[in-house]
This record gives structure tokens, C-alpha cells and sequence, in this order.
């Protein structure tokens, strides 16, 4: 299964899973929206913010449903710049961009946007 349809899955959460080692551990609401659709409802999700060993900031991501993966949001100065997210030991990367909300948005391609 791709990272995309993992993210995807994502969204049948309804709770969090709460990593107590974890720095700047926040519960939130993450969502995904379906491409050309409306907004799903929101589901908990546990984001957690640190530093990897280069010095770049990490969001570890957390869902009550098992889905666990990380991301670093790299900007260019453009409108859609580059995630990287790391899960089940693969890398890939995709757009990502601040909606009007602040909120991330990370391109799931056909499966729409996952936001956190």
C-alpha cells in the first residue's frame, strides 16, 4: 500500500494515540479531504514536533487506527513546496501548503489532501 492511500486511511480514526516521551506532544484534530470533495469530519490525531540529528524540524503524526509517519515541510518560497514523510521505513515526497487557517495541507494526489 502507498503512503498516499496509508494517509488516506486516516481518516476512520476517531481518537489518539498519546506518546508521553515525545516533545511538544499536541492532540489536534487532523482531517482529510477527499479530492473534489468537502471536508470529512475531523478525527484526533497526536503531532509531535521535534529536531532530527541535521537540525530540521520533524512533525511525528500519530492516529488512533495505527497509522504512524513523519514529516518535514521544506520551503522554496513558492505556493507548494516539498513534504517529506517517512513511513514504514520509505521516504517520499509531495506538495504541501498552509491553507487559510494555518492548517498543513499534504497532497495525497487522487486520495485529496491529508491536513494537520
Amino acid at each position: 500500500m502507498n503512503f498516499k492511500a496509508i494517509l488516506a486511511s486516516a481518516a476512520v480514526a476517531t481518537c489518539c494515540l498519546f506518546n508521553p516521551s515525545a516533545a511538544e506532544a499536541a492532540t489536534q484534530t487532523c482531517w482529510r479531504v477527499p479530492s473534489g470533495g468537502q471536508v470529512v469530519s475531523g478525527f484526533r490525531c497526536n503531532v509531535s514536533s521535534r529536531y532530527n540529528a541535521n537540525g530540521h524540524l520533524v512533525h511525528d503524526i500519530n492516529t488512533l487506527d495505527g497509522v504512524r509517519f513523519s514529516v518535514i515541510l521544506w520551503t522554496s518560497g513558492g505556493n507548494a513546496d516539498d513534504a517529506e514523510v517517512f513511513i514504514d521505513g520509505e521516504r517520499f515526497t509531495t506538495a504541501w501548503y498552509y491553507d487559510g487557517d494555518g492548517d498543513v495541507r499534504i497532497n495525497l494526489g487522487r486520495h485529496g489532501e491529508f491536513v494537520f
